[in-house]
């Protein structure tokens, strides 16, 4: 019989370390355990996600107004770009059909001025925006 030789989980290493170095949560002799350290590094990481999810919609929403303020004012041509969409390629390197959704979404927007204040306000992510406008 061939014998599989299997490696801990990274929450057995935490658990067999914290009962060694006699780490405890605040009540004598209870160790500290894996799944609360675990714990603690999800909410860690979706607590960056989301602070990073509001950062991107505040982030859109200036975008989308800034690049319908550079095509009306056609800066492109005052730069020397020989159109908008190569002008913004080159800058962020979004293809035709991203800046044709943006300035979609920033043109709606302009309409709707509650919606844009929750967007630029990050009560409302960009992407949830976005895909209501149609």
């Amino acid at each position: 019989m061939i014998s599989r030789q299997c490696t801990p989980s990274p929450a057995a290493h935490l658990k067999a370390g914290a009962a060694n170095d006699g780490a405890s949560n605040g009540s004598a002799g209870h160790p500290l355990s894996a799944s609360t350290i675990w714990k603690a590094e999800w909410v860690e990481a979706h607590e960056a996600l989301s602070r990073l999810a509001h950062q991107r919609a505040a982030f859109d929403a200036e975008e989308g107004g800034s690049l319908l303020r550079a095509l009306r004012s056609e800066a492109h041509r005052h730069l020397g770009y020989g159109s908008f969409f190569e002008y913004v390629e080159r800058l962020f390197g979004y293809g035709p059909r991203t800046i044709d959704d943006k300035l979609r979404t920033a043109a709606a927007l302009e309409t709707l001025p509650v919606l844009s204040q929750s967007l630029a306000k990050a009560t409302l992510i960009g992407r949830q925006c976005g895909s209501s406008l149609g």
